[in-house]
């Protein structure tokens, strides 16, 4: 019985280790490290704050370290599950997942492993976060002696719990075939609030994995006392545009840690590990294989079933003379509209009736419903519909092996490349078609330019990083976490609907103008390299 224990958790460990260094090559790992940097620099010049009501508390140890712990732990936990889920889908793939099943290790070895190495690439940008927090408290901090345990204890005992059930989250939704999509990623935008919204409607402890209830019960009864009857009991993670006002007479210490609240922190790695359970007996464990269900799908382009036919064949060891049919240079080569709406088509046409049902009611919706309707929730929920068919815009040739097809064809970048990007602002812009309308019949010039600016910057994301990043994860996590602070929380600047940005609204537009500009320009190399290689 030892003999076997040991085997399975070294079996555990090999498939975490082999995971983790698989994802620390990758181009997505120097993402992530990326915008854990991002968050910290975006903490540290005040961008993201910690209030108590409308004001904050002095910039103590323990503040910064608790401050860039819970916006890290948050916006890591909403990026980063979108760029984890793709550990199992690798494996299925590459065939690593059908050899791994031919092997004694069980499922429930396999998720454990895979969860470990989820929780290794999130603990790493909660090091770089913590690691950031000291020159923060150096350079911004007010309270100047450095005192080690307030400031990195909220990394440890607040922001380490959390990304364990964020990285067991990602591997459920991965593992389950419903929600490995785009599906999932929009799902865990509503769900994650309520991680934060439950606990402190209920005050369960236990059911807290981001710790902010225990921040909570240290921090209201410090700011009671220093703010007098005023206070109204309020705590937020605040975007700032503006700065605000210190309460000097707030120094806040920290969190006093007993063993018995440490003890309830850390009830959040049974549940990580509950959540692993869960998902490693929904496991398929590979029985389906991809490479074959892919050639039985008849792809809809020149040539495919002749490629099909090689790929099938291959296995055979009889010697087989294959003939080149000499290319027809009487065909006219296809133009960029063919080229267009051939991607349209290839973008949309495996999407499922509902899909199509939904952005039709989206758009009717759009055009029936008051304006402030229309171009508030309407319009925010009509662009994070076809998440699923943006995050796979430069992706989709890694994904199915079409690169050598694709990038070895004639004219690949003034068409294939161009036909892409056109296709997806196409998509933005039939899917927000309602709006327009109405902005047009309101003469609303604001948010018309706001309109087309976000048709223009959307897709360009989703092309840019995923022509560098070669997954579709990457945007998936980048988009959601906009989406969430922007559309869906009204934060003036981030909404790039506009419907938040008031009398800004065209300053706006036209800087998201810059920024799908520069994007298209930064994924023109990366096609290239891609072609190159």
């Amino acid at each position: 019985m030892k003999l076997s224990g040991l085997k399975s958790a070294k079996a555990v460990l090999h498939v975490a280790r082999a995971d983790f260094l698989e994802r620390i090559r990758g181009r997505g790992f120097m993402f992530t490290v990326c915008f854990a940097a991002y968050i910290a620099y975006a903490v540290g010049s005040g961008l993201i704050s910690m209030r108590v009501g409308d004001v904050r508390g002095v910039y103590t140890s323990a503040w910064v370290g608790t401050m860039v712990a819970l916006a890290g732990g948050w916006f890591i936990s909403l990026v980063g599950f979108g760029t984890l889920r793709n550990a199992v889908l690798r494996d299925e793939t590459t065939g690593a997942g059908q050899i791994l099943a031919a092997t004694p290790i069980s499922k429930l070895s396999y998720a454990l492993g895979k969860w470990l190495s989820n929780t290794a690439v999130l603990a790493t940008q909660v090091l770089i976060l913590a690691g950031c927090a000291v020159p923060i408290l150096l350079i911004a901090g007010e309270d100047k002696p450095l005192h080690v345990w307030p400031l990195l204890s909220p990394f440890l005992l607040l922001a380490l719990p959390f990304v364990t059930v964020t990285a067991a989250a990602a591997l459920l939704f991965e593992m389950v075939p419903v929600l490995r999509g785009g599906l999932g990623t929009v799902l865990w935008i509503f769900l994650l609030p309520s991680g934060f919204a439950v606990p402190i409607a209920t005050g369960w402890h236990w059911l807290d994995p981001s710790g902010t209830l225990a921040v909570m019960d240290s921090l209201i009864p410090a700011a009671r006392a220093a703010l007098g009857a005023g206070y109204a009991n309020k705590f937020s993670i605040h975007l700032n545009l503006r700065p605000i006002q210190v309460a000097h007479s707030l120094q806040w210490q920290g969190i006093s840690w007993h063993w018995s609240s440490i003890l309830l922190r850390f009830s959040s790695l049974v549940l990580a590990i509950a959540i692993v359970a869960l998902a490693a007996a929904l496991f398929n464990r590979f029985d389906t294989f991809t490479v074959r269900r892919l050639l039985k799908t008849p792809l809809d382009i020149p040539g495919a079933a002749a490629v099909s036919s090689v790929l099938t064949n291959g296995a055979s060891r009889r010697k087989k003379v294959f003939r080149l049919i000499p290319l027809d240079r009487t065909v006219a080569h296809p133009n960029l509209l063919q080229m267009w709406i051939a991607e349209l088509r290839l973008a949309t046409k495996h999407q499922p009736w509902w899909w199509y049902a939904g952005a039709l009611g989206l758009v009717a919706g759009q055009l029936a419903s008051p304006l402030a309707i229309s171009r508030g929730p309407l319009l925010a929920v009509a662009w994070l519909w076809p998440l699923v068919i943006w995050s796979a815009m430069g992706v989709r040739e890694a994904r199915f092996g079409t690169g050598p097809v694709v990038f070895s064809s004639a004219r690949t970048m003034p068409l294939q490349f161009t036909g892409c990007w056109l296709a997806g602002i196409s998509i933005a812009a039939i899917c927000g078609f309602g709006s327009l309308v109405r902005f047009l019949i309101a003469g609303d010039v604001p948010g018309i330019l706001a309109w087309s600016s976000a048709v223009l910057f959307i897709p360009t994301l989703a092309l840019t990083l995923g022509v560098w990043t070669a997954s579709s994860r990457a945007f998936e996590g980048v988009f959601a976490a906009w989406w969430y602070v922007g559309p869906l929380n009204r934060i003036p600047g981030f909404d790039f609907t506009g419907n938040a940005n008031g009398t800004h609204t065209a300053s706006y537009a036209a800087l998201y103008f810059a920024l799908a500009l520069t994007l298209i320009i930064l994924a023109v190399p990366g096609r290239r390299l891609q072609i190159a290689h």
